[in-house]
């Protein structure tokens, strides 16, 4: 019951550091990405067994479903100070024993863009035991607890963790509590989709007929790609349809397809998937909507024209892009300004 009382005071406190600790957002958990966690700590067991409590180490091998649902699979081990009664003797006698916890383990993170993540864990695994006079003494466990990361850069987090393990067969109740480091590798990046362009303002015109005058048009468009990615993604077709409708207008007109990477990957393969990118875009024009392949030029430029800083996330989603450029530019007609 001690043990029990413990662990929920501790689950409490970790609850009440997330509210105290800053929670900008981080980004800190992706769907695919595996992470590693190193940890030491302070292994707990239930009176009635005469062992006494000392320092372990974890490690944890986890990998993430989706932001919120992942799977870990912990282990701990220590060397721990035990009492026996030896009959031969007649007396309590002392020994060491090798401890191995292990258990798979469901955790739920809270606030999965955050830069703090505290999350909730329960799972089954076992509890081996092994001295001279305790000889592999295994038994099946369950575990539940919770934790919370703090996140010191998108890959590296600071992690605590306690947990409640529940021998399924003797009933003891012993606990674990552990500090250490989270390192993520991999898992898929965000792409928040630009925002939309504010309607125009509409102002009826009632005592004036403006006349027209001309103006030369050139249209900057930008169409953004997913990491490693050369498809066209659907909140992108409008834009490209609204080109296509211009140069159906003004048949004069030429496009430059300009396509461009973030700096993962090499040089060279950058180089290509970024003129794949361009043609992509050529194509979704030329198949969509009729324009003249003469008349779209594609180019790929790999990772020599960033934009935006790729030592970030943020950074290298904006670099992965196609810029088009009507080259030529047209005289369009434009209404006058109303003379007063």
């Amino acid at each position: 019951m001690k043990i029990k009382l413990k662990i929920q005071y501790v689950i409490i406190c970790l609850f009440f550091l997330v509210q105290m600790l800053p929670s900008n957002a981080y980004s800190g958990e992706r769907p695919g990405e595996i992470s590693i966690s190193p940890m030491v700590g302070l292994y707990v067991f239930d009176n009635d067994q005469d062992i006494k409590k000392d320092v372990i180490g974890a490690l944890g091998l986890g990998y993430n479903f989706t932001e919120n649902w992942a799977a870990e699979f912990m282990m701990n081990y220590g060397r721990f100070d035990h009492k026996y009664f030896d009959l031969a003797s007649c007396g309590c006698e002392k020994e060491k024993i090798d401890g191995f916890v292990m258990h798979l383990d469901a955790l739920y993170n809270f606030c999965p863009d955050k830069k703090l993540v505290p999350y909730l864990a329960a799972g089954f695994g076992g509890v081996m035991l092994n001295s001279d006079h305790m000889h592999n003494d295994d038994y099946t466990a369950a575990n539940y607890g919770g934790g919370v990361k703090y996140f010191l850069t998108e890959n590296m987090a600071l992690r605590a963790d306690a947990r409640h393990i529940i021998d399924l067969e003797y009933g003891n109740n012993n606990a674990a509590f552990t500090v250490g480091m989270t390192f993520q590798f991999g898992g898929e990046e965000k792409v928040t989709p630009p925002p939309p362009a504010p309607e125009p303002k509409v102002v009826p015109i009632e005592e004036f007929k403006p006349a027209p005058i001309k103006e030369k048009v050139t249209i900057d468009l930008r169409v953004q790609f997913d990491l490693d990615k050369s498809y066209i993604k659907p909140q992108y077709h409008d834009n490209i349809k609204k080109l296509a409708d211009f140069m159906k207008k003004y048949p004069d007109t030429d496009a430059d397809i300009e396509g461009h990477t973030c700096n993962i990957g090499t040089p060279d393969y950058n180089m290509k998937l970024s003129w794949r990118r361009a043609e992509s875009v050529k194509n979704y024009l030329i198949k969509n909507f009729g324009i003249e392949a003469s008349r779209l030029r594609t180019y790929g430029y790999g990772l020599t024209k960033p934009i935006a800083d790729n030592s970030t996330r943020a950074g290298r989603i904006k670099n992965r892009r196609v810029h088009v450029i009507v080259s030529n530019a047209v005289e369009v007609e434009k209404p006058a300004p109303i003379q007063k």
